[in-house]
């Protein structure tokens, strides 16, 4: 059998390798490959460079998992996973464990984070024509410059920024709900929304939110989630309520607090996470901090 080696590998997806089980394919994307296991953790194969707590990055990334198909069963355990009839596997050691940058300083100039966002907002002029959720961003504040498409959606979205003012927990948990498992694709947009809300919430401790509010909020909606939407959005939504997520993530989060990452590379990470999943969890991440 023929083993290759990851280049980095998440925390969550580790510990995956560290047990023993089984699994089987659910995606097989041009980035890589999504795997689910028993106990319905999902792993990412990946062919990019960015780490996650759920991907095994592996690069250059072999041709022979460019081939696997959807239902292949996995083995995993010492920390390998194992495609038993194509005949080869992945193999993981502690030294490439990929570790989250701990959360920065923030800058003293609060003011300044809503000129980044409108910064990044404006990068996607020259370089996208969003759709989606993204486009209600220029209503919700009152940014005229963008070119953006108009929507439907800039009313739920106003919902969801009122009962964060209030500080009505039980009220922004049925507003944000409503969006779980819309759209289509392994990540709808709606998830990936709530995504970006959550981690920013939980990484920076926004808004109106006591420490029992916020894990209550957490709990409702994770909990959702795993009832409702794929179990791929899931594991995102759950690992954002603990303020992680994909680096591309963090770098343009982060970077609205304290200007780290210029608005261009901040636009350009979220644009090439997913196809439209960048935009719509940077649309939650504004929503938090409005």
């Amino acid at each position: 059998m023929e083993f290759f080696t990851a280049t980095k590998c998440g925390q969550l997806a580790f510990e995956v390798t560290q047990s023993s089980g089984s699994g089987k394919v659910i995606g097989n994307t041009s980035r890589g490959v999504f795997l689910r296991i028993s106990t319905n953790r999902i792993v990412y194969l990946s062919s990019e460079l960015f780490g996650n707590p759920l991907n095994i990055n592996i690069l250059p990334f072999p041709v022979p998992f460019q081939e696997i198909q959807i239902n292949e069963k996995i083995q995993f355990g010492g920390e390998k996973i194992i495609f038993p009839r194509p005949n080869f596997g992945i193999s993981v050691t502690p030294e490439i464990i990929y570790k989250p940058t701990p959360r920065p300083p923030l800058d003293k100039e609060p003011e300044r984070q809503m000129e980044r966002i409108l910064a990044i907002l404006n990068e996607f002029n020259h370089d996208y024509e969003p759709e989606g959720f993204i486009t209600s961003l220029p209503g919700l504040l009152n940014f005229g410059e963008a070119r953006f498409k108009s929507n439907n959606q800039l009313h739920e979205l106003q919902i969801v920024t009122e009962h964060l003012k209030t500080g009505n927990i039980s009220k922004l948990q049925k507003s944000l709900s409503q969006f779980i498992g819309s759209g289509r694709g392994l990540t709808p947009a709606g998830d990936d929304l709530i995504c970006g809300f959550l981690l920013a919430v939980n990484r920076w401790g926004l808004g109106t939110f006591q420490s029992d509010n916020l894990a209550d909020l957490n709990a409702k909606v994770s909990q959702e989630a795993y009832r409702r939407t794929t179990t791929l959005s899931a594991n995102l939504i759950e690992l954002a309520t603990k303020g992680e997520g994909d680096e591309r993530l963090l770098i343009a989060l982060d970077s609205i607090f304290t200007g780290n990452s210029p608005p261009r590379k901040s636009a350009k990470l979220l644009l090439s996470y997913g196809s439209s999943s960048g935009l719509d969890a940077f649309t939650g991440m504004v929503i938090a901090l409005i």
